[in-house]
């Protein structure tokens, strides 16, 4: 698929990498909310089957899912909320109609949650959408009335925030890639120096943010490239250049970016030969990149400031803010015919890697493993059944999610196509 033809198209190619490479979850988190929390029994969720989903543990302990389904030209978002107790029960926050797909959560360090979408307006393929969020309070389930906030063109948008519970919203007009920093009610807008054909945003705590992009330049050849900025005041660079490619496989693959505190940016998409990885170290500092085993991946920053890269080998490497040299693969298991990568991060050593294990062209299984606050590893898992649909490229759903202050949750699609939902509480 050629990059720059249709918003939707764009959208479309997310949502189908993202159900494709959510196979495998490492989630580093921080201390245990007590020590009898674990993981409890599976609850299906109410929402549609097969909806494509996503998940967030918030500091208040509430658990958040989107979840996307229906027909093309007809897609639906529901939002499911559950409280931070033991015995809560998934409940409907509440539902849009007329979706794009393109549906991004984020929870805040200080409580609550924002919810970004944008609504199928258009009547042509280049129209522009409408960009609405809505929100909820630290320690509510309730969400505020949607919010709208823009018009978005090709190239989509996406959410990010820091600690200080200031989030950051990028998007692309017709003319320019605009960046929102703020809270609901009450945002500063700033106008990139040149636009992006698309963006994909990462912050940091300290508020250091990354947007990634990939355009077919007049060559024909494909250019990965990133702005960032240096705090979250701070004013955005020019893009610049990370990786050119006359033949690019990353095209047609997954791209991902991390910001660590400090100015640390990471870049990670799929090669012919592997996964490349660039980095660097400061918002000024040179790229070094690397290429490891595998097609699936994840990375992650940890609000400490280390990065970590979760592969479809079921293994993980991590670099520190400072370096940009990543350490040797630790293996989490051995295991073929894994797919997917997905990865969130807290403070400490601890964390949960979950793997979707391919055991035919229509069945899957999803397994997991714990990591304790001593980087001990515990034994393997099993979580339950998912489907993975016949094709060149098996498509898989299972997202793993942790909160900095060590609850969890793991959102995966049974054989018969519902959704469950597992916490760590």
């Amino acid at each position: 698929m050629k990059l720059g033809t249709t918003h939707r198209m764009h959208a479309a190619r997310r949502r189908v990498v993202a159900a494709t490479t959510a196979a495998l979850a490492l989630v580093v988190l921080g201390a245990v909310p007590s020590s009898a929390a674990t993981w409890r029994s599976s609850v299906a969720l109410p929402v549609a089957k097969n909806a494509t989903t996503d998940v967030r543990v918030g500091e208040d302990g509430i658990t958040d899912v989107t979840a996307v389904s229906g027909p093309s030209g007809g897609l639906s978002l529901t939002v499911v909320g559950v409280g931070a107790s033991s015995g809560a029960v998934p409940k409907v926050a509440f539902s849009r109609t007329k979706v794009t797909g393109d549906v991004e959560l984020v929870e805040s360090p200080k409580g609550g949650a924002l919810v970004a979408w944008t609504r199928d307006t258009a009547v042509e393929w280049d129209d522009p959408t409408t960009l609405y969020v809505a929100a909820r309070a630290a320690g509510s389930t309730t969400w505020s009335a949607p919010t709208k906030l823009a018009s978005v063109h090709l190239g989509g948008f996406d959410v990010g925030v820091d600690r200080s519970g200031r989030y950051t919203i990028a998007y692309r007009t017709a003319t320019a890639t605009k960046v929102l920093t703020g809270r609901p009610g009450s945002w500063a807008a700033r106008t990139l120096r040149a636009a992006l054909p698309e963006v994909e945003l990462a912050v940091a705590p300290d508020g250091t943010a990354a947007l990634l992009a990939v355009d077919v330049d007049t060559t024909g050849a494909a250019v990965l490239s990133v702005a960032s900025r240096a705090s979250a005041t701070g004013a955005w660079t020019a893009p610049t250049v990370v990786r050119r490619d006359a033949s690019p496989a990353f095209i047609y693959g997954r791209q991902a970016v991390v910001a660590a505190s400090g100015g640390s940016v990471s870049v990670a998409w799929n090669s012919g030969s592997g996964v490349r990885v660039a980095s660097r170290a400061t918002s000024t500092g040179a790229w070094a990149t690397a290429t490891v085993p595998g097609w699936s991946f994840d990375l992650t920053s940890r609000p400490d400031g280390r990065v970590e890269l979760a592969t479809d080998a079921v293994s993980v490497r991590s670099r520190s803010r400072t370096s940009t040299t990543w350490s040797s693969p630790t293996t989490v298991a051995k295991r073929s015919g894994v797919v997917g990568v997905d990865e969130a991060a807290g403070d400490a050593r601890a964390a949960t890697v979950a793997w979707v294990q391919a055991s035919g062209v229509e069945a899957g299984v999803v397994y997991a493993r714990d990591r304790t606050t001593s980087g001990t590893w515990g034994t393997i898992r099993r979580v339950g059944s998912t489907a993975v649909e016949q094709g060149d490229v098996a498509h898989t759903f299972v997202e793993v999610a942790r909160s900095v202050a060590g609850r969890g949750a793991l959102v995966y699609r049974s054989t018969t196509g519902k959704i469950w939902l597992q916490r760590f509480v």
